[in-house]
């Protein structure tokens, strides 16, 4: 199947997922009076992801109608997944879950990025060191501090 017809398929996929989940998340919780309100309702964020999601299927469906993604499909040829590597990479999300309790969040998260990365490829050592620390901290100060989301501690105490 050509490149252009897959993404016009799960583009549409994408999209009908995301009007089923918007009515799903819409019927959920109702907010009347202040429209301040809105912003604290349990529903606001699966609100904008599914409105995002949904954006993105759109632009997924107009690519693919593009006279651009028929000639670079061609170019292409056929792409083929090399199964070792998604195999691999599946089980790289299997540890991540398993270690997730045991480890904690950050230390797991940090060890996870830093070997995917050196494993997918890149090379730079400094680029791999700060993303692998610098990401699991940003998002744990984000999940914890900011939406109050408690997420597992390791052996760390402050993390």
């Amino acid at each position: 199947m050509e490149a252009y017809k897959a993404n016009r398929m799960i583009g549409v996929i994408l999209l009908l997922l995301s009007i089923g989940a918007w009515i799903s998340v819409y019927s959920q919780v109702q907010v009347m009076g202040d429209p301040d309100m809105l912003a604290r309702c349990p529903t606001f964020f699966p609100r904008v992801g599914v409105v995002l999601l949904g954006v993105m299927s759109l632009v997924l469906i107009g690519d693919s109608f593009s006279a651009q993604a028929k000639a670079s499909d061609e170019k292409l040829g056929e792409f083929r997944l090399n199964l070792e590597i998604v195999v691999i990479v599946v089980l790289f999300f299997v540890y991540l879950y398993v270690g997730f309790f045991r480890l904690g969040f950050f230390l797991n998260s940090v060890w996870f990025l830093f070997v995917l990365m050196l494993f997918l490829g890149y090379r730079n050592w400094l680029v791999v060191a700060l993303v692998s620390v610098l990401l699991p901290a940003v998002l744990w100060y984000f999940f914890t501090e900011v939406a109050n989301v408690p997420l597992p501690r390791g052996p760390l105490l402050f993390f």
